[in-house]
């Protein structure tokens, strides 16, 4: 087969409905559309690019935009990553089993039992192990992803922040900090400032009846347990002042 990956833009490689796993590594070491186009010309060595290279282009990203920790040099995404995703159906691939000629899916559960490797040529393959050291056998080559499986885990970075600050937006308060809040308010709807709250005269009952009489839903306990996490925190306090009957 001619590799016509030459004739075509950088952007119409981007928008191909099926990549190599090249350019899959590509996507997510980088999330740059630019290097789908080289990674999709892993036919020979001076044209194609290798997981080193797109480790080295992944940190000069991350120094870029000054996230990167010179005590942690971040990896990215592993061939044991790739291969625990297609093992748990996350997406599928597709590949040409050895001496075969025509592509076949591979099933999810063939994945627990193969690994990943770069060949000479650059080019992801998947090869069987067996439980001896470096006793391997080649099983399937021209590997094939689907692009919109891969955008749907891995989306651009851009979309990841607004995905996790969306999540992080729209995500349930927890109930503990719910129960707090709701003595808060109480307080602050009868006029009391939370952190400046009338202490009780001796023997007669304070502001933590006052409140819990407010609060019909609440059992003593949880409004005993959410009025002491309040205390501890420093979101309760006591004024010098004394609650007047």
């Amino acid at each position: 087969m001619i590799d016509d990956s030459e004739q075509r833009s950088p952007i119409a490689l981007f928008y191909e409905p099926f990549w190599n796993f090249m350019q899959l590594f590509a996507w997510v070491y980088t999330r740059e559309p630019d290097l789908i186009h080289r990674a999709s010309s892993n036919n020979s060595l001076d044209e194609g690019i290798s997981v080193s290279e797109l480790s080295v282009l992944r940190v000069l990203r991350l120094l870029r935009e000054g996230k990167y920790d010179p005590d942690s040099v971040p990896a990215g995404i592993t061939f044991r990553d790739i291969t625990d995703a297609l093992c748990k159906g996350r997406f599928s691939a597709t590949g040409i089993p050895a001496g075969g000629k025509i592509p076949e899916k591979i099933q999810a559960d063939d994945w627990a039992f193969l690994e990943l490797f770069e060949s000479d040529r650059h080019e992801i393959c998947a090869r069987f192990c067996f439980e001896g050291p470096h006793q391997y056998e080649m099983r399937y080559s021209a590997l094939k992803v689907r692009r919109d499986e891969l955008l749907t885990i891995w989306p651009s970075w851009e979309a990841e922040v607004e995905s996790a600050k969306g999540a992080a937006e729209s995500k349930p308060m927890p109930r503990q900090r719910l129960q707090e809040q709701e003595i808060i308010r109480v307080l602050c709807e009868g006029g009391f400032d939370p952190k400046s709250i009338p202490r009780n005269s001796r023997g007669k009952p304070g502001m933590k009846k006052w409140t819990r009489e407010r609060l019909p839903g609440f059992t003593p306990a949880i409004h005993k347990l959410a009025w002491e996490r309040l205390l501890k925190a420093g979101d309760l306090g006591f004024s010098k002042v004394t609650l007047k009957e």
